[in-house]
Formats: structure tokens, sequence, C-alpha cells
């Protein structure tokens, strides 16, 4: 057909691989690139948000504690 080309076979193609230290380099300027996209928290917000988490841990740790103090109460009770 007249206007097309064909494509050399897979056999015939030579695949040239990038070295390792492009492929790094490649990596971190894509990941910087990333990174800007990204909608970083504010430092209140990161506040806010690690006071939460210290409280929620706290409060499950006291809990679980509790429980674990009850469960050693049945246990000595029991036995």
């Amino acid at each position: 057909m007249p206007g097309t080309t064909a494509t050399p076979p897979a056999s015939a193609r030579v695949e040239r691989r990038a070295s390792p230290v492009a492929n790094l380099m490649r990596y971190l300027r894509e990941s910087r690139i990333e990174l800007r996209k990204v909608s970083w928290p504010t430092r209140e917000q990161t506040t806010n948000l690690t006071i939460v988490v210290v409280v929620v841990c706290l409060v499950l740790a006291a809990f679980l504690g509790g429980l674990d103090a009850l469960f050693a109460k049945f246990v000595t009770w029991i036995h």
C-alpha cells in the first residue's frame, strides 16, 4: 500500500537500556515534579492532627490497659 511504512520485526529492533544513574536521575526529577503538586497541610493543621493522634493513642492505651487489668483479675479469681 502506498504511504505506509513497515515496522521492522521485533528481532531486528535494538532496545537501549538507560544506565542505572540515568534511571535514578529520571526518578528524582519526576519525584520532584510530583511533590510540587502536593497540597501540603499548614503548620496549624499538622499540630492539630498530631494532638488528635496522641490523644486517641492515650485513650486507646488506657482502655486496653483497663481491659488487661480486668482480665488479669478475672483469671486470678478463676484460678
